[in-house]
């Protein structure tokens, strides 16, 4: 999974997946982040802009905002898929830091994966200062390394334990 802040506080998503077996289905919806801090309970995920694509075909996406739980199906089975959206509604403002100074909380829109799913994490932008793990156990909470313009997670994640929190400036529109 790779993403990237936009000047509105939304992020540009993309996931690459590679399943243990192969499917004709897959469950989309934005996690949920009611317990990724304070703030973060009142906050609705909304992914748009959705689009997938299942073993190199696309997929039909109901038009609109995705908010819950919607399943999609297709013909062949396959194991890769891609999603591409913009994921709103996921971040709130960093306590006693400086104006414009985020804090964002994501995990895949994918639903109803094997918990043990490997998940990389990649978040890029000139502005982002740090990503964490909260899902994890607290010596390997600090999951993520690297600087501007790239951190990522040191190793793979459990999918069931994806969840991540990414702390940033919001950047500015030029």
């Amino acid at each position: 999974m790779t993403a990237r802040p936009d000047p509105d506080g939304s992020f540009f998503v993309s996931e690459v997946i590679t399943l243990p077996a192969a499917v004709t289905e897959v469950a989309v919806r934005p996690a949920s982040i009611g317990d990724a801090g304070i703030g973060f309970e009142r906050l609705r995920p909304t992914a748009t802009n959705v689009e997938v694509t299942a073993g190199g075909r696309a997929l039909v996406v109901p038009d609109g905002p995705i908010t819950s739980e919607v399943t999609l199906h297709w013909a062949s089975p396959t194991k890769q898929l891609q999603l591409r959206y913009r994921l709103s509604q996921v971040n709130v403002a960093s306590a006693h830091a400086k104006p414009g100074r985020a804090l964002a909380a994501f995990g895949s829109l994918l639903g109803r994966m094997p918990a043990d799913l490997p998940v990389t994490v990649v978040v890029t932008g000139k502005t982002v200062l740090s990503l964490t793990c909260p899902q994890l156990p607290l010596a390997t909470m600090t999951c993520g390394a690297g600087k501007a313009p790239q951190f990522r997670t040191l190793q793979p994640i459990p999918f069931d334990r994806s969840r991540v929190l990414v702390q940033y400036d919001r950047p500015v529109r030029r």
